[in-house]
Order: C-alpha cells, then structure tokens, then sequence
C-alpha cells in the first residue's frame, strides 16, 4: 500500500510537469522567434522557464538595469515608462498579449 503511495505521488508530479511544459511549448510558439523552432529545440527553452506573475503597478525592472532574462506576456499588459526626474514622467509604449 505505501508503495502505491509513493507511485501515485510521483505520477502526480510528472503529469503537473508535463502540462506545464505543454503550457509553456504553446506559448513559446505564439512568439515569432520561437515559431518555427522544431520541439527538441523548444525544449530547451522549456527547461529554462520561470513563470512569474506580477501586481498591478508592480516595477519589472528599471532602465539601465543589466537584463536578467527575456519577458513574454501570457496574459494583461504592461506600460513601458521613461522617468524624466521625480515629477516628470512619459508612457512610452503599452504590450500585451
């Protein structure tokens, strides 16, 4: 019986894995880049990534800052800002999915 356990646990894990990188192969090929990429090579992408979710106003990252990765939008939209000064702000640009 606790070996059945154990089984069903991991069995569970591997099938969440799998939708995810299922998930995560149907977004990468809504990107144009990654359109035309053969499922060997998009799953080297898939290993590689990270799902975040982000807070309404919430700051991705600031100009200047070394990039840590790239971004693509699964869903909602950001606003590209550029600050001026403290008071002085303009909206650049608006993406979404």
């Amino acid at each position: 019986m606790e070996q059945e356990k154990k089984n069903s646990i991991w069995e569970n894990i591997f099938e969440a894995n799998g939708k995810v990188q299922v998930k995560h192969s149907i977004l990468l090929k809504k990107v144009p880049i990654f359109s035309e990429l053969k499922k060997n090579e998009l799953r080297e992408f898939e290993r590689i990534i990270h799902q975040r979710r982000y807070d309404k106003d919430e700051v991705i990252f600031y100009e200047g800052e070394p990039g840590l990765g790239m971004y693509i939008i699964e869903s909602g939209s950001i606003k590209i800002y550029k600050d001026y000064d403290k008071k002085t702000r303009e909206e650049l640009a608006t993406l979404s999915n």
